[in-house]
C-alpha cells in the first residue's frame, strides 16, 4: 500500500478550505497532532489578552514568584501575532513540584484566564479540560457567562478586573496582575497568594509606587472573584495528593 503520512506532514497536506473557522492550518490539525496527557503533576495556565494589557509581565511575574518565593518549578512566556498594541496575544504558565521539560505553548490547559473578555469564545477555550477553571474579566456573574457559552463543562469564575485596575492603577488595561491574583483564589494549589504579594512588593516596575498599587489591585481581585462551587477540587491537586500517599 501507499506509505502513510507522518502527523506533521498531514498539516501541510490540508486544504485551506478544510480549516473551517481556524485561521491556521496547524490549528486545524491540532486534535490529530496533540492528545491530552492522562496524568500531570503541574498546573498549565493559558492567558488571553491584547497587546498593552500586561500579559507578558503577569506571566513572568507568576512564574518567577513560584520559583523564587514558592520553591516550585515554573515557566512563563507569551506568544504574539502582530507585535503591536491591541493585537491578540496568549500567555502560558506552567507550575509544579517536578521539573518541567516541555517548552511548547500549552494546548491542553487546566485553567484559562481571559484578561480581555472580548476574546472569549467556544473556539478559544478548545483544549481546556472539562474539569478545568475558566476565569473571565467581567462584571457579569459566572451563571451569565455559562449561559452565553452554552456549556456544562468547566468551573466558571468571574471578576471585574477592568474596574479594579481603573480604580487602583488608573488604567483599566493594566489588569493582568489582578486577574492572576483572582486565579490564585480559585486555584490555591498553584501558588499561595501571600507568596505572590510578597514577590510583587520587591518587583521592579517602571513607575514609582506601581508595586504598591499592583499589590492593592491583586488583593482586591483575590477577594472579589466570584466562583462556582468546586466539584471536588483541582484535578492537579488531587493527583498531587494521591502521589504523596
Amino acid at each position: 500500500g501507499e506509505p502513510q503520512d507522518a502527523p506533521y506532514q498531514k498539516v501541510f497536506h490540508l486544504d485551506v478550505r478544510d480549516a473551517g473557522p481556524h485561521p491556521l492550518l496547524l490549528e486545524a490539525a491540532r486534535d490529530a497532532l496533540f492528545t491530552a496527557p492522562a496524568e500531570k503533576t503541574h498546573h498549565e495556565i493559558r492567558m488571553f489578552a491584547r497587546g498593552g494589557e500586561g500579559i507578558k509581565t503577569a506571566c513572568k511575574m507568576l512564574a518567577s514568584a513560584a520559583i523564587e518565593a514558592g520553591g516550585k518549578y515554573a515557566q512563563g512566556f507569551s506568544v504574539y501575532g502582530a507585535e503591536r498594541s491591541g493585537a491578540p496575544t496568549q500567555g502560558y504558565v506552567r507550575i509544579g513540584g517536578d521539573r518541567i521539560h516541555l517548552r511548547s505553548p500549552i494546548v491542553h490547559s487546566d485553567m484559562d484566564v481571559f484578561v480581555n473578555p472580548g476574546l472569549l469564545s467556544r473556539e478559544a477555550i478548545r483544549g481546556l479540560r472539562p474539569d478545568g477553571i475558566l476565569l473571565v474579566n467581567t462584571p457579569r456573574s459566572p451563571a451569565e457567562v455559562r449561559k452565553d457559552l452554552g456549556t456544562a463543562d468547566y468551573r466558571i469564575c468571574a471578576v471585574d478586573g477592568y474596574r479594579i485596575a481603573q480604580e487602583e492603577l488608573g488604567d483599566r488595561r493594566r489588569n493582568s496582575i489582578a486577574m492572576t491574583a483572582a486565579l490564585l483564589a480559585v486555584a490555591p494549589g498553584a501558588l499561595d497568594i501571600h507568596t505572590f504579594l510578597s514577590h510583587l512588593e520587591t518587583a521592579e516596575f517602571k513607575s514609582k509606587g506601581m508595586a504598591e498599587r499592583n499589590m492593592r489591585a491583586a488583593a482586591r481581585a483575590f477577594y472579589e472573584v466570584r466562583a462556582e462551587p468546586a466539584p471536588g477540587g483541582s484535578p492537579v491537586l488531587k493527583r498531587e495528593a494521591a502521589g504523596k500517599r
